[in-house]
């Protein structure tokens, strides 16, 4: 282990080492030795600034800097139970990326989270172009006025694990 790092200290510290190594072969001394303490010390710590600056930097940039997307609803849709309620929603994700249409189904109690994308329904598109809408039909059941073409980058028919929420996709409007 070492001790205090001034030069001083690190050159009795290998000496010691070196008087309880016997299988140490050449041995510096004098000048050789606070050159080699200077220069292995000098590596260390351009090894931590190699190392640890890149680093700093990509946690600072992971968890200072705000989400690039962001979430601009559009309309919400109660469920007859007041328990859920489907969320159309544009997300936007900065100027590389076209415009989006979302659905989401989240507890009715709650708001949508700016950092998620849609859980149920996800189009290219404006909103005002897609014009997408939905309607409750039942407590569990959710129509969507959308045909599904394989064209979409979501498209789920339930929603939930336990009192799952069907969604059903009618091309003709809810």
């Amino acid at each position: 282990m070492l001790p205090e790092c001034d030069d001083d200290a690190l050159v009795d510290w290998h000496a010691q080492l070196i008087e309880h190594n016997p299988k140490q072969g050449t041995r510096l001394s004098g000048d050789g030795q606070v050159y080699m303490i200077k220069w292995i010390k000098s590596i260390m710590i351009f090894g931590g600034i190699l190392i640890g600056a890149p680093l700093v930097l990509i946690v600072l940039a992971l968890f200072l800097l705000p989400d690039l997307c962001g979430n601009e609803i559009y309309s919400e849709h109660v469920s007859p139970d007041n328990d859920y309620k489907a969320v159309i929603f544009q997300r936007d994700c900065g100027s590389t990326t076209g415009f989006s249409t979302q659905l989401s189904i989240i507890d009715a109690n709650s708001d949508l989270d700016n950092d998620v994308a849609g859980n149920v329904l996800i189009l290219d598109g404006h909103p005002d172009d897609i014009q997408l809408k939905v309607a409750w039909s039942s407590n569990n059941e959710l129509v969507v006025n959308h045909f599904v073409n394989g064209h979409e980058h979501r498209a789920k028919n339930e929603f939930g694990w336990f009192n799952k929420i069907s969604i059903v996709y009618n091309p003709h409007g809810s």
